[in-house]
């Protein structure tokens, strides 16, 4: 099962197989794909930008902005320290 990092854009309550849980604005979170699409469609997260197990950096389209390089943001190596990249991640993208 792939696990999508998101961040709670809004307190939000939802089921888990442990039972109800809080999720606090704000705060990280990873969660399974089809949880965090059904999530997103309402506004209540965000996904982050992550790098696969092959090294390569996955910057959602509806991110935060200021992950879209390619709009203005900050750039994909800062993205990449952010994200505590190995050495070898880093090389491919410089």
């Amino acid at each position: 099962m792939i696990l999508i990092p998101c961040v709670v854009i809004e307190d939000v309550t939802v089921e888990t197989r442990e039972g109800l849980k809080k999720l606090r604005a704000g705060v990280v979170v990873k969660i399974s794909e089809k949880s965090a699409d059904q999530l997103i469609e309402t506004d209540k997260i965000k996904p982050l930008p992550y790098i696969t197990d092959f090294g390569c950096l996955i910057i959602p389209y509806n991110s935060p902005i200021r992950y879209h390089w390619w709009n203005g943001g900050q750039s994909v190596v800062n993205t990449l320290f952010e994200l505590g990249a190995s050495c070898e991640v880093l090389a491919k993208y410089r």
